[in-house]
């Protein structure tokens, strides 16, 4: 009777253990999956911080070109102004 006894006890122990086991599984799963979430969550930050960037470079770039075309007609009027005293 008492290896009886001790057999059904190993064998809840056992199950307990798979249990335990299985659930610290699922556990680490979830983790993982959360750390994943985040993870392209930051991603995601990371590209619109980039696409910003690239937007203000773009509109920076647009403004030095304008820029630069008003030097350029600014010089051509003094040139023709010039032309015109003589």
């Amino acid at each position: 009777m008492n290896q009886l006894k001790t057999k059904e006890e190993e064998e809840e122990e056992e199950e307990e253990e798979e249990e335990e086991e299985e659930e610290e599984e699922e556990e680490e799963e979830e983790e993982e999956e959360e750390e994943e979430e985040e993870e392209e969550e930051e991603g995601e930050e990371e590209e619109e911080e980039e696409e910003e960037e690239e937007e203000e470079e773009e509109e920076e770039e647009e403004e030095e070109e304008e820029e630069e075309e008003e030097e350029e007609e600014e010089e051509e009027e003094e040139e023709e102004e010039e032309v015109e005293e003589e």
